[in-house]
């Protein structure tokens, strides 16, 4: 047992050391781009959060085909990521239809594409680099001189959304599982509200997910393999730093798993159908301009789908004594990696 939480300690320990290397500056959490992205960017700002939390949070459910006789459990520690493309790293943010700033000559409105650029190609999205970036006044916007002299030469309009600088999306979990009578298996996994280590300084995250699995090779004792079905439902909610809701996160999945116990080895491959959805909360705010002038947006309540609605899975997990050792991967247009440490009492 202590050697079990030595292990979880370091494995926690990396995990955060390496999120630390790209956090940004203090301050800079998810509602605060949000403010920058307004109501016409949220949806492609968040893509690569949205895409990858849905398939995280319906992935690495079991780690073998079998489910554990009664009062057989395992604790264990999930790492469960998507990888970031390029292609996910950036998009092209359209600007606001106007612009209220302050001018030498008092309050004027900008209108986008004759005052400044309808479109930043390349703004980085969450998954994007870190670096800050502005809108400008068009050098020949009629309103351009009378701006630069109310601001010392400088003729930046407002900022834009950076990103955190994330090679995937990650979802580390705790999961519970125990072997229960009649040939069912529960599943529990739990994060209380904490800081989203792995998303840099994005806010606060908090998890909470449930499951159960059938075995259905109990019925077919002639079968040379393990059977079973399993149900999953699970969701996350992501704050800001002063727990404001952001948005949240849910996903259910409903399959079936088919594997092998070979020496101290479970193999297993599983078919998948799962629904998972990313509601973003209203917010009001106003575009972060370089003077006073209010410009207010709500960024209205919308609900994103995930891209999968189905998977093929394939895993296995090791276990040596109590320690345990299990890996999955996932063939799906969102496609998904999983690690997971933890001991387990088969039965």
């Amino acid at each position: 047992m202590k050697h079990f939480r030595r292990v979880l300690f370091v494995v926690a320990l990396a995990a955060t050391f390496a999120s630390a290397q790209n956090t940004p500056q203090p301050g800079q959490d998810l509602s605060f781009q949000l403010m920058r992205a307004g109501p016409l960017n949220a949806g492609a700002y968040l893509r690569p959060m949205i895409e990858g939390f849905t398939a995280d949070m319906n992935s690495a459910v079991f780690h073998a085909a079998k489910p554990y006789s009664f009062l057989g459990f395992s604790l264990s520690l999930r790492h469960i990521s998507t990888e970031t493309s390029d292609a996910d790293r950036m998009y092209d943010l359209v600007t606001p239809p106007v612009i209220d700033v302050r001018t030498s000559s008092g309050v004027r409105r900008l209108v986008r594409g004759t005052d400044y650029a309808a479109v930043v190609p390349a703004a980085p999205t969450t998954a994007g680099d870190i670096q800050d970036r502005v809108l400008r006044i068009n050098p020949q916007s009629p309103s351009y001189a009378a701006y630069t002299l109310s601001h010392a030469g400088n003729d930046a309009l407002l900022r834009i959304p950076r990103g955190y600088s994330t090679p995937s999306i990650p979802l580390v979990v705790p999961q519970l599982t125990v072997g229960l009578p009649l040939g069912f298996e529960a599943m529990v996994r739990f994060i209380p509200t904490m800081k989203a280590l792995e998303v840099g300084d994005a806010g606060m995250c908090s998890y909470l997910g449930y499951g159960a699995r059938y075995d259905l090779g109990q019925w077919l004792p002639f079968l040379p393999v393990d059977l079973a079905i399993h149900f999953a439902t699970q969701t996350m909610k992501f704050k800001s730093e002063s727990e404001r809701d952001i948005f949240t996160a849910r996903g259910s999945a409903f399959g079936v798993e088919i594997g092998k116990h070979i020496w101290l080895f479970n193999v297993y491959a599983a078919y998948q159908s799962e629904t998972s959805s990313v509601t973003l909360h209203q917010i009001n705010g106003t575009y972060a301009t370089f003077d006073d002038v209010a410009n207010p947006f709500t960024i209205p309540e919308q609900t994103f789908s995930g891209k999968n609605t189905s998977r093929v899975m394939v895993g296995g997990s090791l276990q040596v004594l109590i320690l345990q050792i299990s890996a999955e991967y996932t063939f799906a247009p969102t496609p998904v990696g999983a690690l997971g440490i933890g001991f387990s009492v088969p039965d």
